[in-house]
């Protein structure tokens, strides 16, 4: 199995994400941040350990909720979760299903029944599903009564499960 380096962050993916984000004050400086910088790392070393992530899918969805919930960096924790999901999936040959909305929305139904989910059009219909979960993964149903009531390790259950559903081998 191959894995995102740190210097994969500094070479390629730090630089992607920003040449997303058009308004300058909202680009996010990771390398700035020692800190998130460090808890990152931690993340990519303790995805390897084959016992508690044994597959490709327990792997991404640690690596997705920990980075996308676990606010690491001030600003553009959610789409450093979306660019490492991309990449790890590119570097060991997985690819995208084409699924429908209406099959995702009935995915996003059974495990986030009170979600409102993004009417914002994507080019890939895969695209909107992924906006959406990064989305709902860090809404708290307390919050705005849209969200979930799961803790993390439960998250990474469901991650899996969506992982599985919206991903396929090349």
């Amino acid at each position: 199995m191959n894995y995102p380096k740190i210097k994969d962050y500094y070479d390629y993916i730090f630089d992607d994400i920003r040449g997303l984000v058009y308004d300058d004050k909202q680009k996010p400086f990771y390398e700035k941040d020692t800190e998130g910088i460090e808890k990152l790392k931690s993340t990519l070393d303790l995805v390897k350990n084959d016992t508690y992530y044994p597959t490709f899918f327990d792997k991404a969805a640690y690596i997705f909720i920990s980075l996308s919930a676990g606010h690491y960096f001030i600003n553009g924790n959610k789409r450093l979760a979306l660019f490492s999901y991309f990449y790890f999936t590119t570097i060991d040959d997985y690819s995208f299903k084409s699924l429908s909305i209406k099959t995702y929305k009935k995915w996003f139904k059974k495990y986030f029944a009170n979600f409102t989910m993004s009417s914002h059009d994507f080019q890939y219909n895969v695209g909107w599903a992924l906006y959406n979960f990064n989305r709902v993964v860090n809404i708290k149903y307390s919050e705005n009564k849209t969200g979930h009531q799961y803790n993390f390790d439960e998250l990474k259950n469901i991650s899996v499960t969506f992982f599985k559903f919206i991903t396929k081998s090349k």
